[in-house]
This record gives structure tokens, C-alpha cells and sequence, in this order.
């Protein structure tokens, strides 16, 4: 009796000790939606709403640049709610969007960039095109988000080739206002030494993307509950910078996700109830971890069904969201926490 008492003293002080693997669990399905709303292929990234609503890009059959032009609103019952398009501006026409913005109370706004000009712009509930706002610093913008007052922007991107020989292109990071203009260059501050690795050259495995900084090219950044914007560089680790509205850089995560897991990336971030939640993956293996967004340290890791593919479009502390393309249709996939995995 005193051996088996002792015996789960042990695995109880083993579950709770600091420092010890995350609990893992399986990530279920618990339903999914089918739109009536045809698409044929997602453009990264998905995005949601605190109401539920989600925004995506498709292809629709139209040329590639032209659907990232076009942004799609669907309700969390798949009917959509609004298109969001450059429609009617001329001087957007030939310019292309590599991102897009949502706040908590469903605002949106999206950059659009040339080899001459950079425009912020922002749209109406309904979809309908607001305005533009020209940018005081030409860069190729991958990433954006809106702080929670929607008068200051975190955009991240690259800044363009300057004719040199340089491999790669040079990390830019900054505030700007509604007026378009910089309030702090953040650049330095979110330099890393692999963001700096991926200035020199691509991933060997790669070698089509020679040239480009994919640790910024293919980040994320989002606006959480706290009001501050998370930076998510796509390098391993995962680096991600925590900056306030002021533009101050409060906090770096580094989110390694395990000796198991070192060549997968991170692919999608999302904030919710005080609990980031990070996918990593590879074309044939995927695994969600909630990370604490103060320390960094991996709190749970979730293993999903086989059958459970598609982009995550949002989290909500309890539920996620993917959206995938089923039969020409736009299906939602609702998923949760479920039973706990045997240890991987």
C-alpha cells in the first residue's frame, strides 16, 4: 500500500512540477457549416471578429492578384455578410494587397502596395470602400494590425530592393497614425538573429525562395485583448514581439515547440482570453499549442483528427475555427479540447 501511495505521489508531483511536458490532449470536432458560398482555394491568413464573424480571401475563379484584392465576411452560420473590394478606385486598380486587419468590434482595413506607394486603407461595415491614406515610408507591407483606438497601425513587411546586390530584404517595422505618417521606426527592435538569418538567405529545402525574408514574408500579427499588437516572425523558434500603442517593444516570446516538433514552423496565431494559441506544421503534421503570452511557456498542446484540415480562422479561448473548401463550397469546422492524448 505505502509503494502505490508513493507511486502516485510521484505522478501527481510529476503532472504539476514546473518545468515538465504541457498536458495533450485531442483536438475534436464538435460540428461543421456548410456555406453556400463557393470558393476554390484560401489565401492566408483567416481572421474573425469578436462576434464570430470570419474573413478570408478566395480565388473564386478569378486571377490570383485579384482575389487578394477581394475580402470576404461570412457569419458563424456561413451565410456571407459582406465583400470588401478596391471597386470604383482607380488608383488602387494595379496595386496589390498583402493583408488585411479586423478589430474586436469588426472594423477592417488593408494595405495596398506598389513599386511607388504604399496606401492604408479602410472600408465600411457594409464592405464598401472608405478611404486611402498614403503611407510616409515606401516598403512592400506583409503584415497588419490595428491597435484597439483604430488610430495607430502596427505594419510589418520588407523594405525594397535598393538595386544592390544584397541577398534578401531588410526587415521594416513600424507605428503609423491615421494620417499615414510614421510615429516610431521599430525596426531595430524586431531584429532578430534568425529574421537577420533570413535577410542573408532562404531555407536551403527552398531555394525558389531565394532572396526573400520569409521569417517577416510569411509572419502574422494580430491585436489582443490587452490592447497591445503580437509580432509573429515564421522562424524556429517562434519569435514574437509584444509592442504597446505607444511603440514600445514590452516583451519577445520565444516559443520553441518541442524537440519532436523543431522543423515544423509556426503557420497561424491567435489571442484569446488571455491565451495565445500558436499552430505549427509541415505539409503532412500539424500540432496547436496555448502558450502564455506573458512568459512564453507552452501550457497545453493539441493533436487534431486526421480529418481536421483547413485554415484556422479564429479562437476563442474555447472553440476553433477552420475554413476549408468542400466540394467548391465554403465549410466551417468548429473544433474544441477533448480527450487527453496518450503522450507523443
Amino acid at each position: 500500500m505505502s509503494r502505490i501511495r508513493d507511486s502516485l505521489v510521484f505522478l501527481f508531483s510529476f503532472l504539476v512540477c514546473p518545468g515538465q511536458l504541457p498536458m495533450q490532449y485531442r483536438l475534436e470536432v464538435i460540428k461543421t457549416v456548410e456555406s453556400p458560398e463557393g470558393i476554390r482555394g484560401l489565401f492566408m491568413p483567416a481572421k474573425c471578429d469578436r462576434e464570430g464573424n470570419l474573413y478570408f480571401r478566395s480565388l473564386d475563379g478569378q486571377p490570383a492578384r485579384a482575389a487578394v484584392r477581394t475580402l470576404k465576411k461570412v457569419g458563424p452560420d456561413g451565410k456571407l455578410k459582406a465583400k470588401y473590394t478596391f471597386e470604383g478606385q482607380p488608383e488602387l486598380a494595379n496595386l496589390d494587397a498583402y493583408d488585411f486587419a479586423v478589430s474586436p468590434d469588426g472594423r477592417v482595413f488593408a494595405t495596398a502596395a506598389g513599386p511607388e506607394q504604399v496606401y492604408l486603407v479602410e472600408f465600411r461595415e457594409e464592405g464598401m470602400f472608405k478611404s486611402k491614406t498614403l503611407l510616409d515610408h515606401l516598403f512592400r507591407p506583409t503584415q497588419i494590425t490595428a491597435f484597439k483606438s483604430g488610430d495607430s497601425f502596427l505594419i510589418s513587411g520588407v523594405e525594397l530592393n535598393d538595386g544592390s546586390e544584397q541577398k534578401g530584404f531588410p526587415a521594416f517595422t513600424a507605428i503609423f497614425d491615421r494620417a499615414g505618417r510614421t510615429v516610431r521606426n521599430l525596426s531595430r527592435q524586431t531584429r532578430d538573429e534568425e529574421t537577420a538569418k533570413d535577410e542573408e538567405s532562404a531555407r536551403e529545402e527552398e531555394p525558389e525562395l531565394a532572396g526573400i525574408n520569409t521569417g517577416v514574408e510569411f509572419g502574422i500579427a494580430l491585436t489582443g485583448e490587452d490592447g497591445f499588437a503580437y509580432l509573429l516572425r515564421q522562424t524556429i523558434p517562434a519569435v514574437i514581439y509584444v509592442v504597446s500603442p505607444a511603440g514600445e517593444v514590452v516583451r519577445k516570446l520565444e516559443v520553441n515547440p518541442g524537440r519532436r516538433y523543431l522543423k515544423l514552423l509556426p503557420h497561424a496565431m491567435q489571442l484569446a482570453e488571455g491565451r495565445l494559441l500558436l499552430m505549427f506544421g509541415n505539409e503532412s503534421e500539424r500540432i496547436f499549442q496555448v502558450v502564455d503570452p506573458q512568459s512564453g511557456e507552452i501550457l497545453e498542446e493539441y493533436f487534431p483528427e486526421p480529418a481536421l484540415g483547413g485554415a484556422l480562422a479564429c479562437y476563442n479561448g474555447k472553440e476553433l475555427v477552420f475554413l476549408t473548401s468542400n466540394n467548391g463550397k465554403l465549410q466551417l469546422t468548429y473544433a474544441q479540447r477533448g480527450s487527453i492524448s496518450p503522450p507523443r
